[in-house]
């Protein structure tokens, strides 16, 4: 796996005010009231849980607050990526559904070992090398 960083790109966020479920690209998952609601960069939408938007995400604008609708930007972190050559059901957790990422897809792991899938083109728009690759055995 490679070591990327996502790139410093404001999303807008608008949160949840009842409990559902949003298509995504990769399949429907189920929000919660008061998670995050985010549209990224190709339109394509996705919601974070509450208390994981607070740690990763920062308003843009001098007036935006976390629960207030706006747009926010994903602070800086280290995550590690593998483009896919098969096809791979990814279920996440608390049984908030089952994510497809197609061949060619990317498949992330977050700091607190959170995996998503991220469509390749999006990818390429949204994340940047870190660094030299990293090599395991």
């Amino acid at each position: 796996m490679t070591s990327y960083i996502k790139k410093p790109i404001p999303v807008q966020v608008e949160f949840a005010t009842s409990a559902g479920n949003l298509p995504t690209p990769e399949g429907r998952v189920a929000y919660e009231s008061g998670d995050a609601l985010v549209t990224g960069v190709a339109g394509e939408r996705w919601p974070i849980r509450r208390e994981r938007f607070e740690r990763t995400y920062r308003a843009c604008d001098a007036d935006g607050a976390m629960g207030r609708n706006g747009r926010f930007m994903r602070q800086p972190a280290l995550v590690h990526a593998r483009q896919t050559v098969n096809s791979i059901r990814i279920p996440l957790e608390r049984n908030l559904g089952i994510l497809l990422a197609k061949v060619g897809d990317w498949i992330v792991t977050g700091p607190d070992g959170e995996i998503w899938p991220v469509a390749n083109g999006i990818f390429q728009e949204s994340y940047e090398p870190a660094g030299a690759p990293e090599y395991s055995e």
